[in-house]
């Protein structure tokens, strides 16, 4: 009789154990699929005034460089804008960018940067591979208001995974291929949707104090624009 207790109490601690760990199953798939249904269901302000440009570049320790970078957006509120760029070397493996830029269509103001962390650096034969994470506030109009001129606030948090090579062109000019895949959220007004896109671009560089980029985003979420940009990037 005591052997049988001792069964039946482990049986029962099995069980509870069991319905724990499915609670905790359920609830993990529950949080996920929330977070799908939100990437691609939920209505939001698509946004993407901002290009990843000089970012993947990697800038030595206390150098800078400031661009110009316009924006053109071909979907979800088509429209021009503009972006003023500040980059700075912190360490041998962060870089700090800063910009503040407006626009048109269904883009106006904004100001934000990323912090970068280029985990292996683009040396000898190897790419760079690195990521950064990004916050940007935009003001942009308001979906649901009679107002025309009405706007609302937005923060894009997104983590851009990003890889990049420079090859050594005839002289001192170089060009640097790049691919990212900005991935995050946008929120806004209580409210949150998933956002992505795939980045294809180039740098280029054929003078010491000057450097070009261009780069086309491919938005891959139902609340993500596509978009064409380049920029002028001056290095002191």
């Amino acid at each position: 009789m005591a052997e049988r207790k001792v069964f039946l109490k482990g049986a029962c601690t099995l069980r509870r154990s069991a319905c724990k760990l499915g609670s905790m199953k359920t609830k993990a798939i529950s949080v996920v699929g929330a977070l799908a249904l939100s990437w691609v269901t939920l209505p939001q302000t698509a946004v993407a005034g901002v290009g990843v440009s000089n970012t993947v570049h990697y800038t030595q320790p206390t150098k800078m460089s400031i661009g110009l970078e316009p924006v053109i957006t071909f979907n979800k509120g088509a429209g021009l804008s503009g972006n003023l760029r500040f980059n700075y070397g912190l360490s041998d493996l962060s870089n700090l960018n800063l910009l503040i830029g407006s626009g048109g269509g269904s883009k106006n103001f904004r100001f934000g940067g990323n912090l970068t962390f280029d985990f292996f650096p683009d040396i000898q034969g190897q790419p760079g591979i690195g990521m950064a994470v990004q916050g940007i506030y935009y003001r942009t109009p308001a979906p649901t208001q009679a107002d025309a001129s009405a706007t609302i606030g937005l923060l894009d948090l997104v983590g851009i995974p990003y890889i990049h090579k420079t090859f050594k062109m005839s002289g001192s000019d170089e060009i640097e291929p790049f691919f990212a895949v900005p991935l995050g959220l946008q929120l806004s007004d209580g409210r949150y949707t998933g956002q992505g896109s795939l980045v294809f671009g180039t740098l280029f560089t054929n003078h010491p104090k000057f450097r070009y980029s261009m780069e086309l985003g491919i938005g891959v979420s139902s609340n993500t624009q596509s978009y064409f940009s380049a920029a002028l990037i001056y290095v002191p």
